[in-house]
């Protein structure tokens, strides 16, 4: 509330091979190579799951 300019993207991957197979798509580099032009600074955090309820694999 205090920071409107702020945008937070939380995204599930299976695993750190996903994310990277994830990040090698065109329409994801395209976006990553043009999203500069917009923002002040990117800051990525990586979280990893040690308990509780966590998505499937299917």
């Amino acid at each position: 509330m205090d920071e409107p300019l702020v945008r937070v993207f939380y995204e599930l991957y299976a695993d750190r091979a996903a994310f990277a197979a994830h990040e090698a798509q065109p329409h994801t580099k395209h976006f990553l190579n043009e999203r500069e032009q917009y923002l002040a600074a990117v800051e990525v955090t990586f979280l990893d799951a040690i308990n509780g309820k966590v998505a499937a694999h299917q």
